[in-house]
Parts: C-alpha cells; structure tokens; sequence
C-alpha cells in the first residue's frame, strides 16, 4: 500500500512539475499571406503544440489544436492565390522577373476530398505505361492564363509523345489530347513521390522545387519572377535541371527538351543522386528545427549561441572602426609617398641648380 502511494505520488510530481518545466509559452508570427509559406511551417508549429508547449499563433491560416491560440490576421492582407494571370510576364526582362518576390502556394485539400481526389489521379499514373509528366506553374499562376500560342504549343508537343501529363489548368482546355489530365487543383507532394513521374514541369518555385529534389524528379522549368530563376540556376549545374526562357518559347524547343530529359537517363541519375545527398542528414528537417527551437528554451535563451554581434557598438557592427584604420593607414601612406617624391623631386632640382650655376 504504501509502495502504491509513493508510486502515485511520483507520477503525480512528474506530470504537475517536471512537465511544465519542459514546455514552454512560444509567440509563433508568420503574417505572409501565401499559403504555401504557411504549409512550410505548418508541420513545425504542430509538433511543437503536440509537444505540449503553448502557442500564441498570429496568421492568416488558424490552426486547430487544443495548444495553439490563433490571433487570425485573415482580411488584413489580400489573399492571392491563383489569381495571377501568366501573360501578364509577356516580354518582362529576366531583371524585372528577378526583382518581383511573392510566392504563393496553393490551398492543400484534406480529409476525405484529398483521398478521393488522389485516389483518381493515382490510378492514372499507376496505368500510364510510358510514365507521367507533371505540370503546373505554382499556385499564385492559374494554368489557364498562358497565351493562345504558348498554349498550343505545349498541346501540339504532348500530341506527339506518349507520356501521359497531369497539367494544372483551372478552365476549359480546347484541343486537350487524349493523353492530357487537368485538374484546378492537384496533390502535388503524393504526385511527385509517385515513381511513375518522369518529369516535372514547372515554374521553378522553392516549395515545388525542394519536393522534387527530395523525390529525384528532374525539373524542366520556365522561370516567372522572384526567387524562381535562382533557385533553377542553382540546380542546373547539378545535371537536373533544364530551362526555358517563357518569353522565347517555341514548340521545337518544348519537345526538344522534353524528350531529351525523358529519354536521357543521366536527367534521373543526376536527380536521385541529389535526392540521396538532400535526404542523408542526422535528422530529418522537423526533428532538428524543434530540438533547436527546446534547446534554447532549455538554455534559457542559450546566451553561449549568440552571435558576437549581438553586444557590439553600432560603429563596430557596421565596421566603421574598420574602416577608419584603413581609411587612415591609406591616407597616411600616400601622405609620406607624396611627402618622399617632393623631397627627391625638390633636391634633384636643386642639383641641376647648383650645376647651372658652376
């Protein structure tokens, strides 16, 4: 009985003490109002509620758990999923593309919609003999938008190749070929993980690209705005990746490349072996952004992690000391040189003088 009592009595002090010592209040802001910045920090902000640590989450996208408190921002900012037109980057310079940010993802499905809907699409791709090429331009870009030329482009191009292609188009499609699937919305992550994806067509968006560098799909990318080209470029000198510029397309290029990367192995090589790289780490993404996030509270803020330039004086920080010394070492040597060719100078003039005068 008394064994029983001190048994009861731990538990009790275990979980009314030395728990609450390791959780913690967490104010967690995430105000971009793209929906796939949200989905990219959603698993974090779970695992951390799941981990009875208290959330105080600001954004546009509330979260339902029993330990987050969602201030919703929603109506603050003007929400711009899959509204942006494609032909509005008609003739954009590559400067103007770079200089725009804002990537928007689309909204992801749940529940049983998401089930039923994948259900479909997988057995599309399960049946498709000569694979799959998926395509789709990000969730800020609607499908539907690309110009008439563009458009018949890619159609004439699927026309002519046996792959089948899941293409996210929000409209109508006139001329669909038999082999083209388009859905508003699609399940992006369980498509590129599907091993019967061959290709990935896209707009080179970081999201969509990190899945397929996670999946070991090649990208064939036509850049937009943003960080979209960066991203792409980066990949490029890993072997696999392809370009395209959307202003200079045309239809012997589309097919060019999309053969070459279907029928070239070294495209699935290059990116399962970026896979391999990409997914060899201790611990997976969500497992060490939370054991840093419980290290600092467990550290108390860990002071010991701090950058030095945290108590620096502003002239330090900005290196204005640094420079000062420079400055004055520069000046000061060009001072004395200038100071040692006078006096060369002045005494040479003055030999030939004395020699004038002789």
């Amino acid at each position: 009985m008394v064994v029983l009592i001190v048994t009861v009595i731990s538990v009790i002090i275990t979980v009314t003490v030395i728990s609450p010592a390791d959780t913690a209040n967490i104010l967690a802001v995430f105000p971009h109002e793209g929906f796939s910045h949200h989905l990219v920090y959603l698993p974090y902000i779970q695992e951390l509620a799941n981990r009875k640590h208290n959330i105080t989450f600001i954004s546009n996208y509330p979260i339902e758990h029993p330990n987050i408190n969602n201030l919703s921002i929603r109506g603050s900012i003007p929400l711009r999923n899959n509204k942006e037109n494609i032909s509005s980057f008609e003739n954009k310079s590559m400067n103007e593309i770079m200089q725009s940010i804002n990537i928007i993802w689309m909204f992801n499905k749940r529940g049983k919609v998401h089930e039923a809907m994948f259900t479909d699409i997988q057995k599309y791709i399960d049946e498709a003999e000569n694979g799959v090429i998926y395509f789709c331009m990000g969730s800020l870009l609607r499908g539907e938008t690309f110009s008439a030329e563009k458009r018949q482009m890619f159609l004439n191009v699927f026309n002519k190749i046996p792959q089948r292609i899941l293409w996210k188009w929000e409209g109508e499609l006139p001329g669909k070929p038999s082999n083209v699937m388009i859905r508003k919305w699609m399940p992006q992550r369980d498509i590129l993980a599907h091993p019967n994806v061959k290709l990935f067509i896209s707009h080179g968006g970081l999201l969509g690209t990190t899945e397929a560098v996670y999946e070991g799909v090649p990208i064939l990318s036509m850049p937009m705005f943003g960080d979209q080209i960066t991203n792409i470029k980066t990949l490029i000198n890993k072997g696999s990746v392809e370009m395209m510029n959307y202003n200079d397309l045309n239809e012997d290029e589309i097919f060019i490349k999309i053969t070459s990367m279907l029928t070239n192995p070294k495209y699935r090589l290059k990116a399962k072996e970026l896979s391999e790289a990409f997914r060899d780490r201790p611990m997976s993404p969500l497992e060490t952004a939370v054991y840093w996030t419980e290290y600092v509270i467990r550290h108390k803020g860990a002071p010991h992690l701090r950058s030095a330039a945290v108590g620096m004086p502003w002239f330090q920080y900005y290196l204005i000391d640094v420079f000062i010394v420079i400055f004055l070492s520069v000046t000061t040597f060009f001072v004395l040189l200038y100071c040692l060719v006078f006096k060369v100078l002045l005494r040479l003039l003055n030999r030939k003088s004395k020699e004038k005068k002789s």
